[in-house]
């Protein structure tokens, strides 16, 4: 997953989930964090809500898979309606390395 930039050219996301319930976004993966957050996993489904960053801080839920070493989300419900794409899935591959928190979460 690329998403477009201000200019409309597609960048790299970058996120990483931490085990305390956070998680940071890194657009164009160049090592700067451009958008936190906090989620919880219940059931199946991840709920996840922008607390910096972003105009919209309103709660999302995905269904969430993971398989291998990629992780899945599918739109139930979102109140900030560009969050997951048209589509409202996004598919990450795991990634890492040096510095990265938790498990770590790179975008195709």
């Amino acid at each position: 997953m690329s998403v477009p930039n201000e200019n409309g050219k597609m960048i790299p996301v970058q996120v990483g989930l931490s085990g305390d319930g956070t998680y940071a976004v890194d657009f164009g993966a160049d090592g700067n964090t451009d958008m936190k957050g906090k989620y919880t996993v219940e059931g199946g489904k991840i709920t996840i809500q922008d607390t910096e960053g972003s105009d919209c801080t309103a709660p999302g839920v995905y269904t969430l898979q993971i398989g291998g070493d990629t992780l899945t989300m599918t739109r139930v419900s979102d109140g900030c309606g560009g969050r997951g794409g048209p589509e409202g899935v996004m598919t990450m591959q795991r990634g890492g390395g040096p510095g990265k928190p938790g498990a770590f979460w790179e975008a195709p």
